[in-house]
């Protein structure tokens, strides 16, 4: 098939514009291929219970975050989209989005400012990166 036209099936799927019967069908077909990607997350995690926050480049099919796949997992982990919503509830930031640039992907943005927020820090040895970046940057 043609990648427009798959484009095109999976965001009618994600806004439900197909019949009851053959969103039935189609689930049938896909949760094979979003089974074998979810025993891919299962041998990485461990048997703790977590969240699993998914950031999609493309329409993830809504499936995927359905009771009944998640009914699928032998581990108990959850498969969460991953949204603004987390960041300000949740974590309480507030996230303004300068309308006159477009980020094609926000959240890779945010990812990377939450990484290096969230570290453990070690005083001792940030204080000697810094001080070797200033050697560089002078």
């Amino acid at each position: 098939m043609d990648g427009g036209i798959v484009r095109e099936i999976m965001q009618k799927y994600a806004g439900n514009d197909f019949s009851r019967n053959f969103t039935r069908r189609f689930e049938n077909v896909i949760a094979k291929e979003l089974q074998i990607f979810a025993n891919g997350l299962e041998s990485l995690i461990d048997e703790d219970s977590m969240d699993i926050y998914l950031n999609p480049f493309f329409t993830a099919p809504p499936l995927l975050f359905s009771d009944r796949f998640q009914n699928r997992l032998e581990k108990s982990f959850k498969l969460l989209a991953l949204s603004t919503n987390i960041i300000t509830e949740k974590l309480g930031f507030e996230v303004q989005c300068n309308e006159s640039v477009k980020v094609k992907n926000l959240f890779s943005l945010l990812s990377a400012f939450f990484e290096i927020s969230f570290l453990p820090q070690n005083n001792k040895m940030s204080h000697l990166a810094n001080r070797r970046v200033r050697w560089l940057v002078t």
